[in-house]
């Protein structure tokens, strides 16, 4: 059977990004009934960053090993980049995170950690229970009993869970996960089950994240990027150039997205440090560095050292840092 123009050109465009299957919209639910829209559209989001990479041999085109997308050993987000990218309010967005983590298909952690010398806390992040993701997304049906989460029965005891979507939350029956990690973890509760509280265990200090807290965010900021990034040329224009990046409006989003930059300034210091005395000066100096944004790149420059690529260097180096 042949395919229409419409059907070809279609095929042509190379669609990628996030993947939302069918049947979630019956496995997560609200209490109505309801597909819970917001908390799939998040699940999703969760899922494209925590899918892996393919690292290829660029002679053969073989796949010779896989990177994640984050740099952490989880994935850092705010609820303000979430609420940016998909529409929605803070609020919306840390209610759809809860039920999901009640539902069991999420963890939420907190962290404290250090940024160009400021001790930031309650960072967020995320990991997917991936079982618990097989499980709604390819169900085994019993004979009598629906796949569907928001159906439960007496005479069921192991084969269904809990409501996935937002069932009626009980205080005091849910903790997060409290693993010790290099970037000293806390044991933190992200959000209260009381309706009436349920906010920001921080106080939300984007109000006073003006054009001049910015400007000295970006001040800081710069003496830890020149510094990983490595290269000591032009300080003056690059400083320059460094204060004219566009921070989101609040402090918790700006910190997390200067945190990406600097991993990847990071990453391109350490592999130009690497590099034969007679690459080192195709290295971009920082401001143009910064000009082009070349934290955005996808992948390193290729350089080689004594036959092994950049590529394969940053394989070797994925354990330590990688572009969030």
């Amino acid at each position: 059977m042949s395919i229409t123009q419409t059907v070809a050109a279609i095929g042509r465009l190379g669609f990628t990004g996030n993947v939302t299957p069918k049947i979630w919209y019956k496995q997560i639910s609200l209490p109505s009934g309801r597909p819970d829209h917001k908390a799939i559209t998040l699940l999703s989001e969760i899922l494209y960053w925590y899918r892996p990479t393919e690292i290829r041999d660029e002679h053969t085109g073989q796949v010779i090993g896989h990177r994640k997308k984050f740099s952490a050993d989880k994935l850092q987000r705010s609820y303000q980049s979430f609420a940016d990218d998909f529409g929605m309010t803070k609020r919306e967005v840390q209610d759809s995170l809860k039920r999901l983590r009640d539902a069991g298909l999420i963890t939420l952690e907190l962290r404290s950690k250090t940024v160009g010398g400021n001790h930031l806390s309650n960072i967020l992040f995320i990991e997917p229970v991936a079982i618990e993701i097989d499980r709604i997304t390819f169900p085994v049906v019993d004979d009598g009993v629906t796949p569907n989460c928001n159906t439960s029965s007496e005479n069921s005891e192991d084969t269904q869970r809990e409501d996935v979507g937002a069932p009626t939350l009980k205080r005091g029956t849910y903790t997060e996960i409290t693993t010790k990690t290099s970037t000293e973890t806390e044991n933190l509760d992200l959000l209260s089950d009381s309706a009436e509280s349920n906010e920001l265990a921080v106080a939300d200090d984007s109000d006073s994240f003006d054009a001049k807290a910015k400007r000295e965010l970006l001040t800081e900021a710069f003496v830890t990027f020149y510094d990983a990034y490595q290269k000591k040329s032009g300080r003056k224009s690059a400083e320059k150039a460094f204060l004219k990046i566009k921070l989101p409006n609040d402090r918790e989003s700006a910190i997390e997205f200067l945190t990406g930059i600097m991993i990847q300034a990071k990453r391109w210091g350490d592999l130009y440090a690497l590099a034969p005395d007679d690459q080192k000066q195709y290295q971009p100096h920082p401001a143009t560095w910064i000009n082009n944004e070349r934290w955005s790149d996808e992948e390193l420059p290729t350089i080689r050292n004594n036959g092994q690529s950049s590529r394969d260097w940053a394989t070797e180096m994925v354990n330590e840092e990688e572009r969030f």
